[in-house]
Formats: structure tokens, C-alpha cells, sequence
């Protein structure tokens, strides 16, 4: 793993043949998106750039990227890793049967008929996923009351 810019996110060193696949964004170590790519470095720089800067545009997944953006800016690690090594014929098919067997918070469901059920699922998993960023800030505020703001320099 290679940390960017010392800012918290993370990303998995590639080599060549590691450039077409799919991939999935961890927040501390939980699978939170899979997504896919062609040139899987580029990509991930593209994400990292946007959550640093905050600046995303609506039609690019604004919610996803605003997530990302608030786990970063309260000290959660994002890291990027590959989850699969595929030929891009393959990347579309691949990238859905990833997302129905791990079903990440960030990923939206593309079948209109199961789309009702997504929506109380994703529902139930933004109350789950509230209650975790909120367990980890006060878990955090305790650690730096316990151990004070020189012990994380």
C-alpha cells in the first residue's frame, strides 16, 4: 500500500497488468464502492483528487463523492484496492456481480424491478453506516481526551 499525499487515503501499488479490473474503495477497512476501470491508476487519482478537493459534479455521483469526502475530512482512511484483474470485455458483467454479492453502501442498484427494494435497503444501510461514522468520531474524541493531542503527532 502507498499512502497519497499523507492525507489518509491509501491506495494498493499496481503493476502493468494490474490496470484493467475492478476495484473497491474502503473506508477503514470496510468495502463501501466497487467500481471498474480501464486505467485503474487514473481512476483512483481521480477519486482521491476529488475527495481532497471536494469539488464533484452532480452528474458524477454527487452523493458518493460527498460521503467520501465527509468519512476523509473526519479522519476515516480512504484506501483503494483491486478486487478483480479482468479484460475490459468483461468489466460491466464483472462490476454487477460484484455489487450483488457485496452490495457496498455507495453502489446503486441498475434493475428498475428491484429498485424499491433498494431503496429501504440503502435506506437501513445509511442508518447503519450514520451510526458507525458516529460510534468513530466518539470513539475518537475519547482516545484524544484519554491520550491528548501530542500523542498523535
Amino acid at each position: 500500500m502507498a499512502l497519497l499525499n499523507r492525507e489518509r487515503i491509501i491506495y494498493q501499488e499496481l503493476t502493468d497488468d494490474m490496470q484493467c479490473g475492478i476495484y473497491g474503495i474502503y473506508s477503514n477497512d470496510k468495502l463501501i464502492y466497487i467500481g471498474k476501470s480501464t486505467q485503474m491508476e487514473q481512476r483512483w487519482q481521480s477519486h482521491s483528487a476529488k475527495i481532497i478537493s471536494g469539488h464533484f459534479a452532480q452528474n458524477d455521483g454527487m452523493r458518493r463523492q460527498a460521503t467520501l469526502r465527509c468519512l476523509w475530512e473526519n479522519g476515516f482512511i480512504i484506501s483503494f484496492k483491486v478486487l478483480k484483474v479482468c479484460k475490459p470485455d468483461e468489466l460491466s458483467q464483472l462490476e454487477q456481480q460484484y455489487i450483488q454479492k457485496y452490495q457496498p453502501l455507495l453502489n446503486t442498484v441498475y434493475n428498475p424491478v428491484e429498485m424499491e427494494k433498494h431503496k429501504q435497503r440503502l435506506h437501513e444501510k445509511y442508518l447503519e453506516f450514520d451510526a458507525y461514522v458516529k460510534n468513530m468520531k466518539e470513539w475518537n474524541r475519547k482516545a484524544l481526551e484519554y491520550w491528548g493531542p501530542d500523542h498523535w503527532k
